[in-house]
């Protein structure tokens, strides 16, 4: 709902603001939902479709979405814990199978040679699954990059966990974090900001009404539809972050949160899953029906 709605709003203020409506599209799930690497992926077609800029536009609003994502995701999920007088169900009680204690033992353990495993493990993935989203791309299929490897290394995840084998975590973790980095750096680098200069404004307003929306959404929504209790407080502050910018975010606002006023085990639970899985799926083939339409 939020993607389609992201989109009808961007399209929309693009169309009534004087702008081409694919500057709509950069400010609306490719940029917020979707994220920096959604918006390398579609910007460069947005450009390739007449909207000069796209792809710096998208990449601006992806950073507006990290900035207001985690900020508003705190003060939402505070407001509907005073309003409504919920705590968690778990302050007093313990937590089955949650040992942060020991699985940072465990994993400080894994032996330096797994760096090896997995540089392979990556590179195999990324490769399969930039080859699957090449594939899509003949049949017209526009996939974010890296959507394709992320489904793979699911998939060799889940058979590594079926056959019980050793994961390299600290390894994994490194290289997701540098990764992340370098990948920012240069999304920030390549950005050619002169091309924003005439369609400044009329961004700015479009990222503010989409805060303003998803605010209320989070608040409205999202809180009564996941049952009106702690565990939907913690949601919709999680909901704010990957709605607005990633699934770092929603992470970061839940944990912010959790960490006053008690865990959310299925908070924690839902949103990666959903967050960094399935909604990339829905948002490529929405992005997708709208630029045709529209082109």
């Amino acid at each position: 709902t939020v993607v389609v709605l992201q989109n009808f709003i961007g399209v929309g203020l693009a169309t009534v603001l004087g702008i081409h409506p694919f500057f709509g599209l950069a400010a609306g799930s490719i940029a917020l939902t979707g994220g920096h690497g959604t918006s390398a992926a579609f910007g460069p077609l947005l450009e390739e479709l007449g909207a000069s800029g796209a792809l710096p536009a998208a990449i601006a609003a992806s950073t507006w979405g990290l900035v207001f994502g985690s900020l508003i995701g705190g003060p939402i999920g505070l407001r509907l814990l005073k309003k409504h007088g919920l705590k968690s169900a778990a302050v007093n009680a313990p937590t089955p199978g949650v040992e942060p204690k020991e699985k940072t033992i465990l994993a400080t353990d894994t032996p330096p040679d797994q760096s090896t495993l997995t540089v392979v493990i990556i590179a195999v993935c990324i490769g399969i699954g930039t080859l699957a989203v090449k594939y899509a791309n003949s049949f017209g299929i526009v996939l974010p990059a890296y959507l394709g490897p992320m489904l793979v290394a699911a998939f060799v995840r889940n058979i590594m966990d079926f056959k019980k084998a050793h994961l390299p975590t600290v390894q994994f973790d490194t290289a997701g974090s540098l990764s992340l980095s370098l990948f920012l750096v240069m999304a920030l680098m390549s950005m050619k900001l002169w091309e924003l200069a005439a369609v400044a404004g009329p961004l700015v307003i479009i990222l503010i009404v989409q805060t303003i929306v998803m605010g209320l959404f989070a608040y409205f929504v999202t809180f009564r539809v996941m049952g009106r209790d702690y565990d939907a407080v913690i949601l919709s502050a999680g909901h704010c972050g990957f709605g607005l910018g990633a699934t770092p975010n929603a992470m970061a606002n839940m944990e912010a949160l959790t960490a006053k006023n008690g865990p959310s085990v299925k908070s924690f639970f839902v949103l990666p899953l959903v967050g960094s899985l399935f909604i990339d799926f829905f948002n490529a083939g929405i992005i997708t029906t709208f630029i045709s339409f529209l082109k």
